[in-house]
């Protein structure tokens, strides 16, 4: 578990709480798309989770609705044809260039949440009024340290109960940065990517024990 994923997720669990009816999450397989699809799922959203066709039975598992490969289908057919009159919400976690249609998924009055991956975010502000023109509410997310704590608190809890369950976390050593990179170049990375930084040892009486390891995240 990385504090930017489950950070950046805070904020998403707390559209979840403000949002009832339906949702679409768009890179579900992905750390933040996982937990997207959770909280939304414990929050009382139907969801419709996009993905490719190895994490579809992965995404299934989450609990999604409707898992939709992109590889084999049109995204934007298939969320209406799954809710005819478009989505309350709709969960970017890859990038507008990829979903330019993502507002034609909502219906009247709906939100577009995107995450923000400072490499495809395209014009924000203008993306921004487009919503507005067309009537919809477009929010972008980033870290919001202040209500770090109590949703961090939030998060753990639903953990603890059993109604989230933490993605797969893929650990690589600190020499192979690159390799992490190019895995995360492919856009299909399941979970999360961590690179091994180094091991922080505590002696006991008894033996060494691993206290903790430093790692930082490099994927999405």
């Amino acid at each position: 578990m990385t504090p930017s994923s489950n950070e950046t997720n805070g904020g998403k669990l707390q559209v979840c709480k403000e949002q009832s009816g339906k949702g679409a999450s768009y890179g579900a397989a992905g750390g933040v798309g996982s937990f997207a699809v959770q909280f939304a799922k414990s929050g009382g959203l139907l969801v419709a989770a996009t993905c490719g066709t190895a994490n579809v039975e992965y995404v299934r598992s989450l609990g999604a609705d409707r898992v939709i490969d992109y590889k084999t289908e049109d995204v934007c057919r298939a969320v209406r044809e799954w809710s005819a009159e478009g989505v309350d919400v709709v969960l970017d976690a890859v990038g507008p260039a990829t979903l330019p249609q993502a507002l034609d998924l909502l219906r009247p009055g709906g939100r577009l949440v995107s995450i923000l991956t400072a490499t495809a975010d395209g014009d924000i502000e203008r993306d921004r009024k487009e919503a507005e023109r067309r009537g919809f509410r477009k929010v972008t997310m980033i870290i919001d340290f202040e209500r770090a704590r109590d949703s961090m608190r939030e998060i753990t809890n639903l953990i603890d109960a059993g109604l989230v369950h933490v993605p797969p976390i893929h650990v690589l050593l600190l020499e192979d940065a690159a390799l992490a990179h190019q895995m995360i170049d492919t856009g299909h990375v399941r979970g999360k990517l961590v690179l091994k930084v180094a091991e922080l040892y505590a002696r006991s009486p008894r033996r060494d024990t691993i206290a903790a390891t430093a790692a930082c995240t490099c994927g999405v």
